[in-house]
């Protein structure tokens, strides 16, 4: 099967999945940063079985040059949040 029809088969694959309509499970709350998005995302992806093996997350803003303690601190503690978010969203399932 020629690669632009493998693309199309995706595509329509997602669109009746319809991932993004999905809701998070566990009592999962996922906060309104860009981080938290990402991983709701990325948590709507795999449940929505599409039958992705990786999903990569760019998560951007670390180099900030100025004010770098606190930058630092928002950012890890954007990453933890969204990670606990995804952890509890998944359910025990994910535990490695």
């Amino acid at each position: 099967m020629p690669r632009h029809a493998r693309a199309i088969d995706a595509l329509r694959l997602l669109q009746a999945r319809n991932p993004g309509a999905l809701q998070a499970q566990h009592d999962a709350s996922y906060d309104g940063t860009a981080v938290a998005r990402r991983m709701q995302m990325a948590a709507q992806l795999i449940r929505a079985d599409l039958g992705c093996e990786v999903i990569a997350i760019d998560i951007g803003g670390w180099d900030t040059h100025v004010n770098q303690n606190a930058a630092l601190h928002n950012r890890l503690t954007d990453l933890a949040r969204g990670l606990a978010a995804f952890m509890t969203d998944m359910g025990t399932g994910m535990a490695a």
